[in-house]
């Protein structure tokens, strides 16, 4: 294509654009407009301060800036048919702002043509007819001839009618023939076209700036349809201007213009929406879910459903320009008012059309400013503000702003830098704490991976593995950092430190992109590393809709990797899917509990009481706060991981910040032991604690307020040698550890009876765990439970050492008091009584009162004895060994039958005699 320079010499281009006359020369070449020359005097009829370079390029898009809105189609489209070479000749009036003026002139554009070296070149010259014209009637009418011109002598077809009874009053030859083609009334523009759904197009409704897709009765193709407001003869009226659709400028399936069209069509666009909009704005549309809908009902719906949408958005934004960008994306040129409930009304009506779908619109907004040279950047800028919310359920629309650039900038760097990135170790392996709340001690890690880069420095996160999800990358990071974490491990084995289980997450792309379980596999046995040292962390989305990644999940279950569900209670399936899979925990994100209210505790209380039921350990995660780790560890939440006791940090960094605060390790042979404690549901009771004992003695692992207070209200301190109910069933325990079940001391107190319910939980080597409740019942106050136990065996308690109830027919013994403890039916059980008897003699009877004590209890005739006396009860003194104070007293022993017909049962009352406290005897 030959230069501007080449066809004309220099010196003639110069002296050309020095003259005053208004002109420009153009040239259409390979489908381009290229203007070559501009005047001073064209470049004199515009705004003050324009250029030669700016006129060049503002005319070079076709852009008609500052003329009238409803001359503006036709202009802009009679000037470019006459420079394509697409019309004869070019004689055209419109009204246009001149000088920087805000007031319309009228201006008068001709062109005229001829060959230069064989390349065609326009002239098209400009005479603002304002200030000839003296009367207002003159340029009424030179615009009205302009007009008729239009109309007469295009191809397409053309039509002025009245606004409100739609009466033709000029119409061209191509429009006639359309008429005359369906049979229409050739008077009157009523029912001619129609819209895609088939309904007759009302024209009091619609203005077509840029284009609408229409057809019409007779005619089997599409057209799209222009609509423009104008002034003929004085009066209102609408001038329709119908030309064959073009797939070139229209989307094929949506039949709204396309991004081609937008682009050639941008500058007069851009123009028009200053005009309209005090606040014009591009907004990006991305109506999503689409690939669920033709996943389930096909692509052929899909398409219908497409279509659908476009119609949708074009009634919700009726004078808006609306434009199809690319699949499921589209673009709206409107202003910014009521923007909020105009995409609610979008969602819903899509929802409707798409047969109930769930979908979500999202909308991405670039604000269209005085000095936006460009629309297409306005639209990959909307694009980028929608795209930053794809993963914000509660985000309507993002506003775009400059750091969304530098996110776009990231994003490119990121998926196109990962291999140089591991190769280098840019991207480091941190680990974050998690303390069991119990023992404040470090039970596990999280690996988290840090994107350390020299250039950009520290990569936020979600920017840098949102990019690898997305170009499906992912799995090579995650395989990068399971590998460190078993090197760090094996390391510090080797090293003789102390080690602790790390979890880290996987994606739901690491079980369809690669055998990430073998991989896994693979990566421990390399290094040693047991299946008991790694969790697996899944968030609920990956394996909620997918039978494939659950079973995948299951394989690591299978082979004893301890498997947790991330982020619990952030979609809608958590509940089915721990009615479905056998989690070993929970992680629940304390973002949660912002607002730290009484309903989002509750809640909080109840998910971790829920878990327990059904044997699933909880961890909740960013946690900052003192007071929020007081409140989790009270509910009995199990472990705890954020700010407040670490960020995540290398692994050496890690090793110093736990001993600069104290925090000692875990033991791995006490991991289970503390977990089987953990499980204990701490809110059933209302005054409980959780006791350890160890080599040197007893101590809290927890208590709640309830327990505590009632503990200072009767004077017993955390010393439990001052607490002598507590010190007699320890010791008691000692006897007899290797019993289950609750057993519950009772004692006086201050016009109060204590029941100290005390349950072994675990226990682990030279440790164990115990469960304490206390249950206090003032004795005159008939609303306590207190009124419901029998008045006879709470004298029991008080007045006698054991309690024992024989059941002689079935032969077993139950013991029901010992030492002021009262046990659960069958807890303290002996088989067979005269077993008992006899060991109980040798134990515990003085060897002179043995024999005498077995005849008292023999068996065969007990039953006989007791019907025989004459108060129903039989009593006899024998000394009887204390093992506390290592001394034979005199204990009474009272047999008495209880009233169950047939059944012999007796019960056997023991208590300490009148005659211990003058004859005793110590152990020589």
């Amino acid at each position: 294509m030959e230069s501007a320079t080449s066809l004309f010499p220099t010196e003639v281009k110069e002296t050309l654009e020095k003259l005053d006359s208004a002109f420009a020369i153009y040239q259409y070449y390979d489908g381009v407009i290229r203007v070559l020359v501009v005047s001073n005097g064209l470049i004199h009829l515009m705004e003050p301060g324009m250029t030669r370079e700016k006129a060049v390029k503002r005319m070079e898009m076709n852009a008609e800036k500052h003329t009238h809105p409803d001359d503006q189609e036709r202009v802009e489209a009679e000037i470019q048919s006459y420079i394509r070479g697409e019309s004869n000749g070019l004689d055209i009036i419109y009204r246009k702002r001149l000088y920087g003026k805000d007031a319309y002139a009228m201006l008068h554009a001709k062109g005229s043509d001829q060959i230069i070296n064989g390349q065609r070149i326009v002239l098209i010259g400009y005479d603002d007819m304002t200030a000839v014209l003296d009367k207002e009637s003159s340029v009424q009418g030179a615009y009205e001839k302009s007009l008729f011109q239009v109309v007469d002598n295009r191809v397409d077809a053309f039509a002025i009618i009245n606004s409100d009874t739609f009466k033709i009053e000029i119409s061209n030859q191509a429009m006639n023939t359309l008429l005359k083609k369906g049979h229409h009334n050739t008077v009157y523009f009523t029912n001619v076209l129609i819209d895609a759904k088939g309904q007759p197009i009302d024209l009091h409704n619609v203005i077509y700036h840029h284009g609408g897709i229409v057809s019409a009765s007779g005619y089997d193709k599409d057209m799209i349809l222009h609509v423009s407001a104008i002034t003929w003869h004085h009066q209102p009226r609408l001038m329709i201007h119908l030309r064959p659709f073009d797939f070139y400028y229209y989307d094929a399936m949506t039949k709204l213009p396309n991004m081609t069209y937008l682009r050639s069509e941008s500058q007069s666009i851009l123009n028009e929406a200053f005009d309209r909009y005090a606040h014009p704005i591009v907004l990006f549309l991305d109506v999503r879910a689409m690939k669920g809908y033709n996943h389930t009902y096909g692509f052929t719906a899909g398409d219908r459903l497409l279509s659908d949408l476009a119609r949708i958005i074009e009634r919700t934004f009726p004078q808006d320009y609306v434009f199809k960008f690319s699949e499921d994306h589209f673009v709206v040129i409107t202003g910014d008012d009521q923007l909020t409930e105009r995409l609610r009304q979008v969602e819903k009506q899509i929802e409707t059309a798409g047969r109930g779908l769930s979908t979500n619109v999202r909308g991405g907004i670039c604000y269209l400013t005085k000095d936006v040279k460009d629309i297409m950047s306005a639209c990959d800028q909307a694009k980028l503000a929608c795209d930053a919310i794809k993963s914000e359920p509660n985000e309507l629309f993002r506003i775009y702003d400059e750091s969304l650039t530098r996110h776009a900038e990231i994003y490119d760097f990121v998926i196109e830098h990962l291999d140089d990135a591991l190769k280098h170790h840019d991207i480091k392996v941190y680990y974050q704490p998690v303390i069991r709340t119990l023992t404040g001690q470090l039970c596990s890690m999280e690996a988290l991976s840090r994107w350390d880069d020299p250039h950009y420095g520290m990569l936020n996160p979600g920017d840098f593995i949102s990019a690898l999800e997305e170009t499906h990358q992912i799995v090579h990071l995650d395989l990068y950092v399971i590998k460190q974490i078993c090197m760090d491990m094996r390391n510090a084995m080797n090293l003789g430190l102390s080690v602790v289980p790390v979890s880290f997450n996987l994606s739901r792309l690491d079980f369809i992109t690669s055998d990430i379980f073998t991989e896994v596999e693979r990566t421990l046995a390399q290094y040693q590393i047991p299946r008991s040292m790694i969790y697996i962390e899944i968030t609920e989305s990956i394996i909620a809709n997918s039978s494939y990644v659950r079973d995948q999940v299951t394989r690591f279950k299978d082979a004893g990797y301890q498997v947790w569900m991330d982020d619990f209670g952030s979609g809608y399936s958590s509940l089915n899917l721990l009615k479905d899979y056998d989690f070993d925990e929970l992680k629940l994100d304390m973002a949660f509990m912002s607002s730290f209210t009484k309903r989002s505790k509750d809640i909080i209380t109840s998910v971790v009481a829920m878990a327990k039921k059904i044997g699933i350990q909880t961890l909740a995660e960013g946690v900052e706060t003192k007071e929020q780790f007081d409140f989790l560890k009270e509910i009995g939440c199990e472990k705890v991981q954020g700010y407040y006791f670490g960020k995540p940090m290398p692994k050496n960094t890690l090793r110093e910040h736990l001993k600069h605060h104290q925090i000692t390790i875990e033991k791995r042979e006490e991991m289970d032991y503390y977990r089987q404690a953990g499980a204990i549901e701490l809110t059933k009771a209302d005054a409980l604690a959780l006791l350890e004992k160890e080599a040197h003695g007893y101590h809290y692992l927890y208590y709640n307020k309830a327990y505590m207070d009632l503990a200072k209200q009767f004077g017993y301190s955390q010393s439990f040698e001052d607490y002598d109910a507590l010190q007699n069933y320890f010791d008691s325990l000692k006897a007899q550890d290797s019993r289950d079940g609750t057993i519950t001391t009772v004692s006086m107190e201050k016009g109060y009876m204590l029941f100290l319910n005390v349950r072994k939980v675990v226990s682990c080597k030279e440790k164990s765990i115990f469960e304490l409740s206390i249950d206090a019942a003032y004795m005159d106050d008939r609303h306590h439970y207190i009124k419901g136990l029998n008045s006879f065996v709470t004298e029991m308690v008080q007045l006698y050492d054991i309690v024992n109830i024989v059941h002689l027919n079935e032969n077993y013994v139950d013991g029901f008091i010992e030492k002021g403890a009262l046990f659960e039916s069958g807890i303290n059980r002996k088989q067979n009584v005269d077993d008992f008897r006899l060991s109980y003699a040798h134990r515990f009877v003085h060897p002179d009162d043995q024999k005498r004590y077995l005849d008292f209890v023999e068996s065969h005739s007990l039953v006989n004895r007791i019907r025989d006396a004459k108060y129903g009860t039989i009593s006899d003194r024998f000394r009887t060994y204390n093992e506390k104070n290592r001394r034979y007293e005199w204990k009474l022993y009272t047999e008495l039958l209880l009233p169950r017909e047939n059944q012999n049962i007796v019960m056997e009352l023991i208590k300490t005699s009148i005659m211990e406290e003058n004859e005793n005897w110590k152990l020589g």
